[in-house]
C-alpha cells in the first residue's frame, strides 16, 4: 500500500525535532519516497549523507553528523577517508553541490579481513593500527591525522588539497602533525602525492573552490607559488585577496554561489574597483571555471601572467628609452 502524498507539503512533527532520520523512519511517519523527493526539491529537507536526512533548518554540527553516521554505519565499522573528513570539518570538506548527490559513506570493517556489502556504504579492507581509530559518541572513525594521511594519499590531488585545507581550518589538526606522520607511510601507495599536498596544505584557504583553484595554480608550470589572504589597504579599508602574486600585483578570487550571490554583487564590484585603482589586476574564478565541463583555470592563469609580464616589460623598455 503506497503512502499518500503530503498535500500541504510539510514535515511531520516526528521528523522535525532536530535529529536526522532515514527513509524507513520517514515512511513510518507517513512520508513516502515521492513525498520525500518533493520535500527535498522544496528545500524543506536536506540530505546529510547518503541515506540520512534532516529538516533544512537544522544546523550542521558535529553532533548532527555523528547522529547521521550512527543511522547508516554499523557499529563494527570505522568511518574513513572523505567521510571521516566530512565528520570532522562538515560541509567545508565537500565540493560545491556535493551535498545534493552525496556518495555513500566510506567505511572499513574493524574486524580484520571483513568487508561490508551494503549499497548505502562504500567499503573495503584496510590496515589500521589501534592509535589510528578513535570513538566519538559511539562512532568509530580514523583519527584526524590518519584521516589526513589517507585523504592526501588516496584521493584525487585537487580534491585532497581542498580537504586538507578544510581540516586545518576547521579542526585542531596542524601541519606539523601531518609532516611527522609522513615518515610512517614511506613506500605506501600515494605517498609521493601526499608529500606535496601536505607541504601545500594551508588552513587560511576559506573555501573548497579557492583550494581547488590554488591546486591548479601550484601545478601549472612557469607560475610563482600563490600567496594566500593577501591584505590590500585602500582608503582606510583592509581587503583580503584569496590568492595573489604581490610582485606582479595579480589577485585571484573564487566567487562561490553561497557567499557571492546577487545580493553581494554590488559590494564585490565596489571592493574590487578600489583594489584595481591601486594597480592590481584581479581575476574572478567561478564554479564553472574550476569544476565545470569546460574548466579552464590553467589557461586563465597562464594568460593573465603572460599579459602582466608583457606589460611590465613594455613599461621597463619605455622607461629605459626615456632615460637615454
Amino acid at each position: 500500500m503506497s503512502t499518500p502524498f503530503l498535500s500541504d507539503l510539510r514535515v511531520p512533527g516526528d521528523l522535525d525535532r532536530g535529529d536526522p532520520w532515514t527513509r524507513a523512519m520517514a515512511r513510518d511517519c507517513g512520508v513516502g519516497d515521492h513525498d520525500l523527493r518533493a520535500l527535498l526539491e522544496a528545500g524543506l529537507v536536506r540530505r546529510i549523507l547518503r541515506g540520512a536526512y534532516a529538516t533544512s533548518d537544522v544546523a550542521d554540527t558535529l553532533s548532527l553528523r555523528l547522529a547521521a553516521l550512527r543511522l547508516v554505519v554499523p557499529s563494527t565499522s570505522v568511518t574513513t577517508d572523505g567521510s571521516a573528513a566530512w565528520l570532522f570539518a562538515g560541509d567545508a570538506a565537500l565540493a560545491p553541490g556535493e551535498h545534493i548527490s552525496l556518495e555513500p559513506p566510506t567505511v572499513f570493517d574493524a574486524r580484520r579481513g571483513r568487508r561490508l556489502r551494503r549499497s548505502d556504504v562504500a567499503s573495503g579492507t584496510r590496515d589500521l593500527e589501534p592509535g589510528d581509530v578513535i570513538e566519538i559518541e559511539g562512532v568509530r572513525v580514523t583519527s584526524l591525522v590518519r584521516t589526513a594521511m589517507d585523504v592526501a594519499r588516496l584521493q584525487h590531488p585537487q580534491r585532497a588539497l581542498a580537504t586538507l585545507d578544510a581540516l586545518l581550518r576547521h579542526t585542531s589538526l596542524v601541519n606539523a602533525e601531518m609532516v611527522a606522520e609522513l615518515a610512517r607511510f614511506r613506500g605506501a601507495r600515494g605517498i609521493v602525492q601526499a608529500r606535496s599536498l601536505v607541504r601545500w596544505a594551508d588552513g587560511r584557504a576559506e573555501s573548497y573552490g579557492e583550494s581547488a583553484g590554488r591546486y591548479v595554480w601550484l601545478t601549472t608550470p612557469g607560475l610563482p607559488p600563490p600567496q594566500l589572504q593577501v591584505p590590500v589597504e585602500v582608503d582606510g579599508h583592509v581587503f583580503y585577496l584569496d590568492l595573489a602574486d604581490e610582485d606582479l600585483m595579480i589577485g585571484v578570487e573564487y566567487d562561490g554561489e553561497r557567499w557571492h550571490g546577487p545580493d553581494r554583487a554590488e559590494h564585490d564590484d565596489w571592493r574590487r574597483s578600489l583594489i584595481e585603482e591601486l594597480g592590481w589586476l584581479l581575476v574572478v574564478l567561478r564554479r564553472r571555471h574550476v569544476f565545470g565541463r569546460d574548466r579552464n583555470v590553467e589557461q586563465i592563469l597562464v594568460r593573465t601572467f603572460h599579459q602582466r609580464r608583457q606589460a611590465r616589460e613594455r613599461a621597463e623598455r619605455e622607461s629605459t628609452s626615456r632615460g637615454k
